[in-house]
């Protein structure tokens, strides 16, 4: 059996997306599988998405989606990042959607979907403050029209991206506020010119709790239905309303060897760590190629058997070491726990040693860590 693993309890999921459509109020849900589901499998979670009645799913790459697309996947998928043309056959051929944000993409897609004959449908996106990918918001309603011009696309949707919307800074309320309120401004400059803007949605996982002004017609969670939230003070916000996520991964090794070592000794290299008085080592085969990252040691503590020890020394690239004490219980075998939802850290801890986001340390799991999805 593989001594790396990443158990995603899929229960944790589904709870954590009841939360958010208890938050959305009967909105359609677009959920964000790109980066492989935020490292917890992506074709599992959208299949799992499905069975959930879930109404779209959000990619990165047209690859991400075609993947999804050859193993049964037949939900709406939107692409969300700008993508080269030579791409375009595929995303057309595999019914898929995509954001633009420009006259030049617009007219290339035009001409890609006249010469497969098959329609597109696109979401307009507007930069309303992210400063990232979209039109400028005076760009929008002649990119709209030019849309509507082309007969083998379809205005499907138009949304923007918040950027500080899970934050409870004042002076960040009032700027997601203004990004909501030109958003809306947009929208009704396309109605008024008889253009149907389809699905309106820039809600994220801050907007989805924070801002429910932000919600409209659909909205995208990304990080919260994998059990974070996008910002500690969210996490409080949310707490305190008794509005709980599950975290849906546990990271977990096994030791594989023990051995004394003895005061003055070190382990690892530069001789980082030396052993205070004689102790013992537990050997686990996990690294920072698996997502065991080396600015967690000194500082991060992992569990066995419900104690906690910390790992010393520098992580190396396929393992590291634990200084589990001359009066330890541990056995080789013994599971190891780096993070997970059952007690103890969770991918947040881990983050802040590296000061970092959870996101990171989720996206970071290594290949070589196998996944198992528990019911």
């Amino acid at each position: 059996m593989n001594n790396k693993i990443a158990t995603i309890y899929l229960q944790n999921f589904r709870d954590n997306i009841l939360e958010i459509q208890k938050q959305a109020l009967g909105k359609k849900i677009c959920l964000a599988v790109k980066a492989d589901a935020y490292g917890h499998g992506a074709l599992k979670i959208a299949k799992e998405a499905v069975k959930l009645g879930l109404d779209y799913l959000a990619v990165s790459t047209v690859e991400e989606a075609v993947f999804l697309r050859h193993n049964d996947i037949h939900i709406p998928i939107l692409v969300l990042s700008i993508i080269d043309e030579s791409e375009y056959k595929n995303l057309i051929i595999h019914n898929l959607s995509l954001v633009v944000e420009s006259f030049e993409q617009v007219k290339a897609l035009s001409a890609s979907a006249n010469a497969l004959g098959k329609k597109l449908g696109v979401h307009l996106k507007i930069n309303t403050g992210m400063g990232r990918v979209g039109c400028k918001v005076s760009d929008a309603l002649p990119l709209a029209q030019c849309i509507k011009e082309m007969d083998m696309l379809r205005l499907e949707g138009v949304c923007t991206h918040l950027s500080v919307s899970d934050s409870l800074l004042p002076e960040d309320i009032a700027f997601t506020k203004k990004q909501i309120r030109l958003f809306e401004d947009s929208i009704k400059i396309l109605e008024q010119e008889g253009i149907e803007p389809g699905l309106r949605h820039c809600a994220n996982s801050g907007a989805i709790f924070l801002h429910p002004d932000a919600h409209f017609d659909m909205v995208r969670p990304g990080i919260s239905a994998y059990g974070y939230y996008a910002s500690a003070e969210l996490k409080d916000f949310c707490e305190q309303k008794n509005n709980c996520l599950k975290p849906v991964m546990e990271l977990k090794s096994k030791l594989v060897k023990i051995f004394p070592l003895s005061k003055g000794d070190s382990v690892s290299y530069g001789r980082t760590w030396t052993a205070a008085e004689d102790t013992f080592i537990g050997l686990v085969p996990m690294g920072y190629e698996d997502g065991i990252r080396r600015c967690l040691s000194p500082g991060l503590d992992v569990k066995i058997n419900e104690t906690f020890y910390p790992i010393v020394g520098r992580i190396c690239m396929d393992q590291l070491m634990l200084d589990l004490g001359k009066n330890h219980s541990c056995s080789a075998g013994d599971e190891v726990v780096f993070f997970g939802p059952n007690g103890g850290n969770t991918a947040d801890d881990l983050a802040k040693l590296c000061k970092t986001i959870s996101y990171e340390l989720l996206c970071g799991i290594g290949k070589r860590v196998e996944k198992m999805y528990l019911d």
